[in-house]
């Protein structure tokens, strides 16, 4: 850090003040990160090796003054990560682009939180040069706007670390006539977890052809990016062997294949000076293939259940020697209302499985699937509790939770306990929905598989109901509007979804009231999302609440 004497930051507070009351102090022997804060009735004296450090000392005293009244208390903080990698995962492509004041705003909060990496993950949502016909209803990001947000991280202590998927996942581009050609199955397949018909394709086949493309974009997005890293996506690629890949995949195994193609790209991406970041779902079910991927890319652990084998994966990966990063999620995706007691229970396991065998990273994923219902504020638990974890090890409180949404988000506390209620309305239906909750499951029957929100109980079905008219009874009288349009509408669309769980079980509710209800209920989303996103994806997310009207009966 090297700060001369003239350099040291001097504040002073009042007339009779002679003395500096804050000073800063080199300590080389300080990791980057860590810092030592100290404070006495003479002062603050804040110690670090580099300017991270004091960044982060500056933070916690910040967060010290804001939770202080009159006085502050006598103190010594030693404090370093747990995690030397800290970040968050954010889906702009299914279905939300967040307006570029949202996300700066964001950025400064997770900041404030301690964390150090953003990934914003996109499918379709950069404006590519010379694919227009792929995001030209999305409102993408630009080149411009991406330099900038990259711009802004730095400023923050952030890295910028591209996502972009570039093996499965792909149905965004696959789906039009000009891709078409590049896709394993081309006519479209029934999706192995929900059988349902999916028109157009959603893999990469592996062929030259589908690396020329990557190759491309790759020329176009990652020299934006200063950081070394750089996550290909490689999750998910259902269609694998089943279409253009099948004699392959006979021929040498559907490892091989999948593997192979993940070398070629890594290739590709090490001609930009990049290390790959891989999602794992894949080769983790075959751990003896780990040592045949690239050994300087990172192992990308994903699980969202509260009983994720975290465990066993993170063993099998740092046994090969693979860096590896544990990534829970937020909870907040097919809910509408959160997972607030399985997050926490989720993101806990992964850290302490991901301390245990040495993980070099934590990433909370921010998801958005199936039409992205759920609004910003139910994915905030998330960040904290990730943000705890990740930086201390410990495990928050309800009351550390409450207190950070109002401290570092600035909502009201009342509105703080309200999304901390409504996101354990799951746990109390005493329903457990994988990945998902009842209300979304009665939201849309059927699109989920199996429909075991069914089960629910007549009598905490009724119990629920009564619960969310005085959820949103109290949430309609907050005063930050935006906050109070979100909390109100996803109580009532919560509320809409048990509902159509009650019809479906005993014919409880008339049809027409529904589809009113469900109407009403469209037409608030769509201003709750343009209060915060641009409105790409908005017609996409509706129409999956309208396709849910056709399901009233």
């Amino acid at each position: 850090m090297a700060l001369a004497e003239d350099e040291r930051l001097k504040i002073t507070y009042g007339p009779t003040v002679s003395e500096p009351l804050i000073s800063i102090d080199e300590d080389d022997a300080l990791d980057e990160e860590a810092y030592r804060l100290v404070i006495r009735p003479s002062g603050v004296r804040l110690t670090a090796s580099c300017v991270a450090g004091l960044n982060y000392g500056l933070s916690t005293l910040a967060q010290i003054l804001r939770q202080s009244q009159r006085r502050i208390r006598c103190l010594t903080i030693r404090d370093a990560p747990v995690f030397a990698e800290r970040g968050v995962m954010l889906d702009v492509s299914r279905c939300k682009v967040p307006s570029m004041e949202i996300l700066f705003v964001l950025i400064d909060q997770l900041a404030t939180l301690k964390f150090n990496q953003l990934q914003l993950y996109v499918e379709h949502t950069f404006a590519f040069d010379g694919h227009e016909t792929v995001w030209k209803d999305a409102s993408p990001i630009t080149a411009t706007e991406l330099l900038k947000i990259q711009a802004y991280c730095q400023a923050r202590f952030m890295k910028l670390v591209p996502n972009l998927n570039s093996f499965g996942h792909f149905e965004r581009w696959l789906r039009h006539s000009d891709y078409k050609h590049l896709a394993e199955s081309p006519d479209g397949f029934e999706h192995p977890l929900t059988g349902q018909r999916i028109p157009w394709g959603s893999t990469l086949t592996p062929t030259r052809a589908s690396l020329n493309l990557l190759a491309e974009l790759y020329d176009q997005f990652l020299p934006m990016h200063d950081a070394n890293s750089f996550n290909i996506g490689g999750d998910e690629p259902w269609e694998l062997g089943t279409g253009r890949s099948r004699q392959r995949c006979r021929r040498l195994g559907h490892m091989k294949v999948y593997t192979r193609f993940l070398q070629q790209i890594d290739q590709l991406v090490k001609l930009h000076g990049k290390q790959a970041m891989i999602w794992a779902d894949v080769v983790i079910t075959n751990p003896e293939v780990l040592p045949e991927l690239p050994q300087d890319a990172t192992a990308m652990l994903w699980g969202y259940e509260a009983n994720h084998p975290f465990p066993r994966e993170c063993r099998a990966v740092a046994a090969s020697g693979m860096p590896f990063y544990v990534c829970p999620g937020t909870g907040s995706w097919n809910a509408i209302l959160g997972r607030t007691d399985n997050m926490r229970r989720n993101i806990r396991r992964a850290a302490e499985q991901g301390r245990r065998f040495g993980a070099k990273g934590l990433l909370v994923t921010d998801w958005g699937d199936r039409g992205h219902h759920q609004y910003l504020p139910f994915s905030y638990p998330g960040f904290i509790v990730a943000a705890v974890h990740a930086w201390t090890g410990r495990t928050p409180t309800e009351q550390d939770i409450t207190t950070g949404l109002a401290d570092i988000f600035e909502i009201s506390r009342k509105a703080a306990r309200l999304i901390m209620s409504m996101g354990g309305l799951d746990a109390a239906s005493g329903v457990r929905c994988r990945n998902s909750t009842p209300f979304n499951h009665g939201l849309f029957p059927g699109l989920l598989g199996e429909d075991v929100a069914l089960s629910i109980k007549p009598t905490r079905a009724s119990n629920l109901l009564r619960r969310l008219s005085g959820l949103a009874e109290r949430a309609s009288v907050l005063e930050d509007r935006i906050v109070s349009d979100e909390l109100t509408t996803a109580a009532d669309m919560a509320a809409h979804g048990i509902r159509r769980i009650q019809r479906l079980q005993n014919g409880i509710g008339r049809p027409s009231e529904l589809r009113r209800e469900l109407l009403s209920l469209i037409d608030r989303h769509k201003a709750c999302w343009l209060s915060r996103n641009r409105p790409g994806g908005l017609m996409e997310s509706t129409e999956h609440l309208r396709s849910s009207l056709d399901k009233i009966g």
